[in-house]
């Protein structure tokens, strides 16, 4: 028998005769089926906490979901209405669907995959589902269902943070005053010092904050009882206070119900551990697939990197532990070229620079300068400047920006916030000054071009799979930009840069936030990470600037798209820099005067003008626009002149 396909198969149960069960396997619904042969399957080779083999053993200590609630022959006693009521108590599915609505007032209906995990009676469950697939509303459900339906329930609810536990109380409050019959069973409902709602049957659901990992014991929770615990993402939790606080509480109390669910980070945590390694759990495991639009969801996939995918929508655990940027990656993103031939080049036509600077008193200043292939889509670090401790000065630092601004000529410019405070107020001091009759007209620039950019704060962004407007990290949402760019195969380094080969060999994930926000470190302290942040302020300039990693702005190597020359005019309109496709080139002969083609297939780059001829003498698109600008530059200038009787240093051009 297939394991994968057959799982649920009634029709045939020999594989599973002669087992010692807790329950009739003739009597039990499917999903019990399925589970035992998982479970058998999963430890097939495992031993137990006394070193016996568990092949062909079953130890969940559950009495499965029978096909049928009550007995027939007690139909006869019970009237209609009373029959369905005691099939209600029986089921949590039917239950649900009958007592709680939705805020828009439908009647709550569970999912299949949410049915299966409400009707187990296991008393050890971990629910490794991915995101946006309900299962806080499958938690919340429970919690209703059992402290209304049985009295005298203990239900005991923990969180790494506050806000975690807040969330789930929301929503059971949310179910209970949709419902005048349970709102008026509420006697007691408070928020402080801890959350607790008390029910007229003597049922109390509580809750408590256990605290991130590696922050704190739990105190808050240890000496609680209870007889139904569920804890939020798990996997975020501090383990001490798992141990500590709510071990403590199963071993002293007949059968207590536990449920822990999250999305895996990918440590070996305790979470982990009951889910891959303790025979005595059933693990539900559900990716993003279950939900009805699923394919939808996967359409936002490019805005995730391959491992906040798998953990977030596949609920899969891959390796945080295994370093942020995956080796084989970084091998492919190593290139034979050096800075100093890209030096002698200087900037190129049909590319566009950007320079990020990371400052740090105490280990100097580093400034990376990335060029864009537009055509190609491929970055490219091309220059370097380390400013060393022993030779770090404000001045000094900043000197050697605007000498790589005026040798690179970027797009933006991107400074660290946090220790490049004083040094961005300087590089704006310069500009303003060469803003003057004569002055540096590049330098004059960089007002207008630099960026700070803080990764301790927040940057609003899209949900990927809601779409709503969120707060993101601006540390992850930084890093994520260059991972994204690694795993499409669009960076290249130099491979005789072994300094940033090993900064991005030797970044890690040291931990994961209760918000989900993993926490960056060395493996190697004495590796440090300036050049690769350097790096990455330039990445996100990228990405915020011109918004690359949108699958709509991207443009593929297939084709390029047509010089802002060409589609003034008739006829032919694929770009020189096509030939090295040879023979695959489209022979595109039609007018193509719309801002997007489909025989082109690829949006315009941002700096196209479809209006107006455009005034520079050179081809490409980076500084198509740059005698443009420039005359109006001069025109500011001269119109401030006339307005003025003063002379010397204009600063408000």
């Amino acid at each position: 028998m297939s394991l994968i396909t057959d799982l649920y198969d009634m029709s045939d149960l020999s594989d599973l005769a002669g087992l010692k069960l807790p329950f009739d396997i003739n009597e039990v619904m499917p999903q019990c089926v399925a589970c035992l042969r998982r479970q058998l399957h999963k430890f097939r080779n495992a031993i137990d906490e006394n070193s016996k083999p568990l092949h062909n053993r079953f130890i969940i200590d559950c009495v499965g979901v029978p096909k049928t609630l009550l007995a027939p022959k007690l139909k006869t006693i019970f009237s209609p209405e009373e029959w369905a009521q005691a099939q209600e108590l029986m089921d949590p599915v039917l239950w649900a669907q009958n007592w709680l609505v939705h805020p828009d007032g439908s009647p709550w209906i569970a999912r299949p995959y949410q049915a299966e995990v409400m009707r187990c009676t296991s008393p050890r469950r971990a629910l490794r589902i991915s995101r946006r697939t309900g299962k806080t509303d499958v938690v919340s459900v429970e919690i209703v269902f059992h402290a209304f339906t049985q009295g005298d329930q203990r239900i005991l609810v923990t969180a790494p943070q506050k806000i975690h536990t807040e969330e789930i109380f929301n929503r059971v409050r949310g179910f209970i005053h949709r419902n005048p019959l349970l709102s008026q069973s509420v006697e007691h409902d408070i928020s402080s010092p801890i959350y607790k709602i008390e029910i007229s049957n003597k049922s109390t659901i509580s809750g408590f904050a256990l605290g991130a990992r590696g922050k704190t014991e739990g105190l808050a929770v240890r000496g609680q009882n209870a007889d139904r615990i569920y804890i939020d993402e798990m996997d975020y939790a501090d383990e001490k206070a798992i141990i500590g606080g709510l071990f403590p509480i199963m071993q002293t109390t007949a059968k207590v119900y536990f449920t822990g669910f999250s999305t895996p980070t990918g440590f070996k945590s305790i979470y982990y551990k009951i889910c891959e390694d303790d025979p005595k759990y059933r693990e539900f495991h559900y990716n993003y697939k279950v939900l009805p639009h699923w394919k939808e969801v996967e359409k936002d996939k490019v805005n995730y990197t391959e491992l906040d995918w798998c953990h977030e929508m596949l609920a899969e655990w891959g390796e945080s532990e295994e370093g942020v940027y995956k080796p084989s990656y970084i091998d492919k993103a190593l290139r034979a070229y050096s800075y100093k031939d890209q030096m002698i080049t200087g900037p190129v036509h049909g590319w566009r620079y950007v320079i990020g600077a990371d400052w740090n008193e105490k280990h100097g200043a580093e400034i990376c300068v990335i060029g864009q292939n537009i055509s190609g889509g491929y970055f490219q670090v091309v220059d370097l400047r380390s400013v060393e401790k022993s030779e770090f000065t404000q001045i000094s630092s900043v000197q050697a920006l605007v000498e790589m601004n005026q040798r690179w000529r970027p797009e933006k410019i991107y400074v660290d916030a946090g220790n490049g405070s004083t040094n961005f107020e300087l590089l704006k001091k310069m500009s303003l000054q060469e803003r003057k009759a004569g002055g540096n007209r590049i330098t004059a620039r960089i007002l207008d071009i630099l960026k700070k950019y803080d990764s301790g704060a927040s940057i609003v962004s899209r949900d990927p799979v809601t779409h709503e407007a969120r707060k993101a990290p601006a540390k992850p949402y930084m890093v994520n930009a260059s991972i994204r760019a690694f795993e499409q195969g669009f960076i290249r380094i130099s491979s005789e840069d072994k300094i940033l080969e090993s900064q991005f060999r030797n970044y890690i994930i040291q931990r994961i936030s209760p918000s989900g926000t993993p926490v960056y470190g060395m493996r190697d302290k004495s590796v440090q990470d300036h050049r690769l942040d350097a790096f990455n302020l330039a990445m996100v300039g990228f990405y915020i600037e011109f918004g690359w990693l949108k699958a709509d702005h991207v443009i593929t190597q297939a084709v390029a798209a047509p010089s802002p020359r060409q589609i003034a005019s008739k006829g032919a309109v694929v770009d020189d820099r096509t030939k090295d496709l040879g023979d695959k080139r489209p022979n595109v002969s039609e007018d193509s005067s719309s801002p997007f083609s489909p025989l082109i297939g690829a949006y315009l780059p941002a700096r196209t003008d479809i209006g107006n001829k455009l005034a520079s003498n050179r081809p490409g698109w980076a500084y198509d626009m740059e005698i443009q600008e420039e005359a109006k530059y001069n025109q500011r200038r001269r119109s401030k002149m006339r307005g003025s009787h003063r002379s010397g240093l204009r600063t408000n051009i």
